[in-house]
C-alpha cells in the first residue's frame, strides 16, 4: 500500500510518495477548497513515470479520485493514518 505524506501551503502542495512499485519520490500540487491534485515524478528501473493525481477531499480524513499514468488510468481511495 503506497504512503503519502502532505504538506500544505495555502493552496500548494508538497510531499512524500512511497510504495513497493514505484519506490521513494516527491510530490507536488495543489488543493482548492475540495478539490485535490497532485503529481508524483519516479524513476523505476531507470525508466521515468508520471503519476496524476486529481480527486476530491472528503472530511478531513479521506480522499478519492482518478490516477492517470501514460500505462492507464484507473481510481484511488485515501484515508488519514
Amino acid at each position: 500500500m503506497p504512503v503519502v505524506t502532505f504538506k500544505q501551503d495555502g493552496e500548494k502542495l508538497s510531499g512524500h510518495y512511497s510504495s513497493m512499485l514505484v519506490g521513494e519520490a516527491e510530490l507536488t500540487g495543489t488543493i482548492k477548497g475540495q478539490v485535490i491534485q497532485f503529481i508524483v515524478r519516479a524513476d523505476v528501473q531507470g525508466t521515468p513515470i508520471e503519476l496524476k493525481f486529481e480527486g476530491t477531499v472528503d472530511g478531513i480524513d479521506s480522499m478519492k479520485g482518478k490516477l492517470s499514468t501514460e500505462f492507464g488510468d484507473g481510481t484511488f481511495t485515501a484515508k488519514r493514518m
